[in-house]
């Protein structure tokens, strides 16, 4: 038995760096449609059609492809998916409230000073 465990120790690490390569394409798939949903329009045209085409080519290859391949579709579209990022950081770092001047927020909490009392004295 330890011997068989050791013949395919190999094709087991295969199998799993395979499985784990396809489950990264997979997560990374979702996330980028789902972002792309979302701010997509953010985007240019060239950028939004570098990422469905990036998309398109690693959902081709997720069945079928060898391992290598896998990784390096994945990685072609998370640098493609970058965009993506920078579109989604600058939309939410436009709306950032600022605070005011007057002590307050722009949520419109105040900042309070507080005083410590000693309760042992009273």
């Amino acid at each position: 038995m330890v011997r068989d465990a050791d013949e395919h120790a190999q094709e087991d690490r295969s199998t799993r760096e395979r499985v784990e390569a396809r489950n990264n394409a997979d997560s990374l798939l979702y996330s980028t449609r789902k972002s792309m949903t979302e701010y997509g329009k953010a985007l240019s045209d060239s950028d939004r059609d570098t990422i469905d085409r990036s998309m398109k080519a690693l959902e081709a290859a997720l069945d079928d492809a060898d391992t290598a391949t896998l990784k390096s579709l994945t990685e072609a579209l998370a640098a493609a998916a970058q965009k993506l990022g920078e579109a989604v950081y600058s939309k939410n770092g436009n709306e950032q409230p600022e605070a005011s001047a007057g002590g307050t927020t722009a949520g419109g909490a105040e900042d309070a000073d507080f005083e410590v009392v000693d309760d042992k004295a009273v």
